[in-house]
């Protein structure tokens, strides 16, 4: 499962880093080899938001930098469109980190990915 993280994700790169959000761009895959099309997504950081660069590294949301990859973990506004965020994490292939190789929603039984690392 997916225990503190549960929530529809959003990945993209941090375009500005505000007091209690960030705006991220998100990179949707065209339609039958279309160019991508790209949106920005606003995601909400509150106090209990935990920003993760790894699984054993909390960071301050100050730290993130406009360019940063990030894995956007919450709840999306169906009006807004405004992602209240419960976790935000920094990297690539951070929320398979937390997650053990599981992507949320994947209905894969749990098993290690190919691209971890024993610690």
């Amino acid at each position: 499962g997916q225990g503190a993280f549960a929530g529809q994700t959003t990945a993209g790169r941090v375009i500005s880093v505000n007091d209690g959000s960030i705006t991220i761009e998100v990179r949707q895959p065209g339609a039958a080899g279309a160019a991508p099309a790209t949106t920005s997504a606003i995601a909400l950081v509150g106090a209990d938001t935990r920003v993760l660069r790894t699984v054993e590294q909390e960071i301050k949301l100050a730290d993130l930098k406009a360019g940063d990859q990030v894995t956007v973990v919450g709840t999306t506004d169906a009006t807004t469109g405004t992602v209240s965020a419960s976790a935000v994490l920094v990297g690539g292939n951070a929320l398979q980190q937390v997650l053990g190789g599981q992507r949320p929603g994947a209905g894969r039984s749990p098993g290690a990915s190919p691209s971890a690392s024993p610690r």
